[in-house]
Parts: structure tokens; C-alpha cells; sequence
């Protein structure tokens, strides 16, 4: 799971020219979800955005001092999945992203630890509250509700509440500028041989590399053996 944190005065979000959601000071975080992130990335997540100290003290002489949740400041959640991008070929690709249905079950539950960490009215995310959607057939959608729109009768229509994925503009006056990348995994993959005679292709699964702290401690090791 990977999240781009941002220190912001104000932030908001926009879907078809109306806004769904804005925070004054806090913190914007866009998030990211993999395909593979379990349990333990959310709960890394959520204790990472709340206790990472961006925010200078109360009489301002001293920054890095305070964490979001020392501040009692809001969050504006954004889901992310460019995050998990590719270029090949100078075209993005998104293979390592979560596909849509588990993804959204996957930030919904984010959002849900995130409060249950914090405080629930500080928490803000691209939903529509007073609006709702008109989806036809042929997957077609439309926002509407407090803002205006050209109004008119699509067949077969069933009414939605929320949105995940959707197209959106999101303003963000970032303070400092403090952007920072968080990532739960702290290591990368690699793919392990596969193991001759093994009777499962699983023989050959993921493996972590460590981080430079542990390879250090391993070349201790092995200086010490020779």
C-alpha cells in the first residue's frame, strides 16, 4: 500500500464540477492499494499517516513536532490507484494495482481503521452526501443533487450512493510545500527459481529483499563465518 502524504492549509475535491469534500488545515493523502496487501498494510497505513509529525508546535518555533492527530487536524482521503503505476513503452500500465470491486471494499476499510484510530468527523473522503447518481445501461453516469445540471429521463436508471473511482479534480494548497511517500512494503520482490521435482508451481513465490539495514547485518554475518 502506498500513500502520497501532503501537509495542506485547505484541499478539496471536485466530481463533475461539484464539490464532494473539503478539509481546511490537515493533511491530503492520496492512497494507493496492490493487488497483494493484506491486513497488515491497512493497519500500517493508518498508524503512519496518524503519528508522522509534519506539523510544526503550537507556537510555531519548532517543526516536525506534531503528529496530525496531536494537532486534532482533518484528513482528506483519496483513492490512488496511478499510485501503483507503470510506464512501458510510454504508456502507463496499472497491473499491480487491486481491481475495482476488492479495492473498494479494501479503502472502505481503510477509511473505517482510519477512524476508529482517530476521531470520525475529522476524517473526510471523496463521497457524495446530498447527491446521488443516475447510472443507465450502458454504464453512463451522471452526478446529481445540490449542484445544477440539465435534468432528463434515462430508462432502466437505478440510483447509487457514492463514488469510488470516478473522474475528479482534486485542489490542494499544500503548506511548505511537505509532500512525503509513504510505502507499507519495505522491501521489494523478486521472483525465486523455481525448485526442480517441485510438485507446485508454488515453488517458485515471491521473496522479500531486505532493507539495506538487514543486508548490512547479513554481510556482518558472513565476514564473521570466513
Amino acid at each position: 500500500m502506498r500513500a502520497v502524504l501532503q501537509r495542506v492549509l485547505n484541499a478539496s475535491v471536485l466530481v463533475d464540477g461539484c464539490q464532494v469534500s473539503s478539509i481546511n488545515q490537515g493533511l491530503c493523502i492520496l492512497l494507493g492499494i496492490a493487488q497483494d496487501d493484506t491486513s497488515d498494510d491497512l493497519d500500517y497505513m493508518v498508524r503512519k499517516i496518524l503519528n508522522v509529525k509534519v506539523f510544526n508546535n503550537e507556537a510555531g518555533d519548532n517543526m516536525w513536532a506534531r503528529s496530525v492527530k496531536d494537532a486534532g487536524l482533518e484528513i482528506l482521503c483519496v483513492s490512488q490507484f496511478t499510485l501503483y503505476g507503470s510506464v512501458e513503452k510510454n504508456k502507463p500500465a496499472f497491473h499491480r494495482a487491486m481491481k475495482n470491486a476488492q479495492a473498494k471494499d479494501t479503502y472502505e476499510t481503510f477509511l473505517e481503521r482510519l477512524k476508529q484510530a482517530y476521531v470520525p468527523e475529522r476524517i473526510k473522503e471523496k463521497r457524495l452526501a446530498n447527491h446521488y447518481l443516475i447510472i443507465d445501461k450502458t454504464g453512463f453516469y451522471k452526478v446529481f443533487g445540490d449542484c445544477n445540471y440539465l435534468t432528463y429521463p434515462i430508462p432502466n436508471s437505478i440510483c447509487v450512493d457514492g463514488v469510488f473511482g470516478a473522474m475528479m479534480v482534486v485542489n490542494i494548497a499544500n503548506d511548505g510545500p511537505v509532500t512525503l511517500e509513504l510505502d507499507s512494503r519495505k522491501f521489494t520482490y523478486i521472483d525465486k527459481p523455481s525448485t526442480k521435482g517441485g510438485s507446485e508451481s508454488s515453488t517458485s513465490s515471491s521473496v522479500a529483499k531486505r532493507d539495506k539495514k538487514s543486508k548490512a547485518d547479513d554481510n556482518q554475518n558472513s565476514s564473521a563465518q570466513t
